[in-house]
């Protein structure tokens, strides 16, 4: 094993440590707010790696660099994460009088 594949898996430890952590920090925060495990951000984490994935790919194919194709990720989870929490409060929550939100269907 030479230098370059070691720090390649150190990386790659890293990284999958850096996404447990967000995890557990969610879950965390979910039930130390609401004293209940509830695990539905998941599909949040879902939803973004699969918009990135596919981006990924798209990028690739066409023959972008690597550099363009990271920053292109970052920039479709932004537009995933800006559309899904827009659609979601214009959908299911209302502002009552004061400016709290209410959710309408609860």
């Amino acid at each position: 094993m030479n230098t370059l594949q070691l720090i390649a898996i150190l990386l790659d430890g890293l990284n999958y440590a850096a996404w447990l952590f967000i995890v557990a920090v969610g879950l965390t925060l979910i039930y130390g707010v609401m004293r209940i495990l509830n695990i539905a951000h998941g599909a949040f984490y879902a939803i973004g790696a699969y918009a990135c994935a596919s981006a990924i790919g798209v990028f690739y194919a066409a023959g972008f660099s690597g550099a363009l194709v990271f920053l292109a990720m970052g920039l479709v989870a932004l537009v995933v994460v800006w559309s899904w929490g827009f659609w979601w409060n214009a959908a299911f929550y209302v502002f009552s009088m004061d400016g709290t939100k209410c959710c309408w269907f609860w």
